[in-house]
């Protein structure tokens, strides 16, 4: 019992962990694109100071930054409130810095590894104790079920004649030799049933197991994705977008379209690092391996 509650405190403990630095991954995103904004601004403000652009862009461009700015303080204040839920898991004060790497993830012989110890998770060894015990109840049982023979023998003195005499006796027990037949049958339809909840406990938890693994390969196969393809592409679309916006030969909402696009797919690669890391978190807290990080 003692471990089941401390695996599911250390997993409720890491995943606010976790969630902490995905939230503080996604506001420096945030933070970055409020300050593009604040530069697009000023050079927008400029040609339109100088009849080169119309108002309305000035206008768009001023809207964008207010938005950026409140995603800004919007995560700001998610982090207060996860680092509040996190220091209350050990009854502390809010005031403390987290760091930690999002990009540090399980390989899939880890994965593998974790699968194959699944009889480890504290809910099944409980199964299995519970198990055991009734097991040795029965035994007890089933020795207890023969009526067993009393012998007794001793020496009592006769104050008549002033003499001793040894003294022997037996007791019979009555009753048949099957009276524990009732508790023997109850314990081990109690012994099947609790055999029968430990397998189906087996079977969702190597489903979930399962899941979770496939759910693992595939937001890698999403890191590799973005980290390879889509963002350098963007990152490199974004640069000429920006050159091209302040030569005067690309329009404003196509800049923000391509710089929207760009943080998109940034906060993408953040969700799947984080998808990753809980992913684990609930793998090892399923398969009863250490959840540490």
């Amino acid at each position: 019992e003692r471990e089941v509650k401390a695996m599911d405190v250390a997993s409720e403990t890491a995943r606010v962990f976790i969630t902490i630095l995905s939230q503080i991954e996604k506001l420096k995103l945030a933070k970055l694109a409020e300050q593009q904004a604040q530069e697009v601004l000023k050079q927008i403000t400029v040609k339109v100071q100088a009849g080169k652009l119309f108002a309305i862009d000035e206008l768009r461009a001023k809207a964008a930054l207010s938005l950026f700015t409140l995603e800004v303080e919007d995560l700001t204040h998610e982090i207060e409130a996860s680092k509040a839920q996190l220091a209350a898991q050990w009854r502390g004060n809010a005031d403390f810095e987290v760091s930690g790497d999002l990009s540090k993830i399980p390989s899939i012989k880890d994965l593998d590894t974790a699968l194959a110890t699944l009889t480890s998770n504290p809910k099944l060894k409980r199964f299995l104790v519970e198990q055991e015990v009734m097991q040795s109840e029965i035994d007890l049982a089933k020795k207890e079920q023969n009526p067993a023979w009393e012998v007794s023998a001793g020496v009592r003195r006769n104050e008549v004649v002033d003499d001793y005499a040894f003294t022997a006796g037996i007791s019979i027990p009555l009753g048949g030799d099957n009276r524990n037949q009732g508790l023997i049958s109850s314990l081990q339809a109690k012994q099947n049933q609790s055999r029968a909840e430990s397998d189906a406990l087996y079977q969702r938890i190597s489903t979930e197991a399962l899941l979770l693994s496939h759910k693992l390969r595939h937001n890698r196969h999403v890191i590799d994705s973005l980290s390879n393809q889509s963002i350098p592409l963007l990152e490199d679309a974004s640069k000429k977008a920006q050159r091209a916006y302040e030569l005067g030969s690309y329009r404003y909402t196509d800049l923000y379209a391509v710089q929207q696009e760009l943080v998109n797919a940034q906060s993408q690669l953040v969700e799947a690092y984080t998808n990753i890391q809980l992913f684990n978190i609930e793998l090892e807290r399923l398969t009863g391996t250490s959840v540490s990080r």
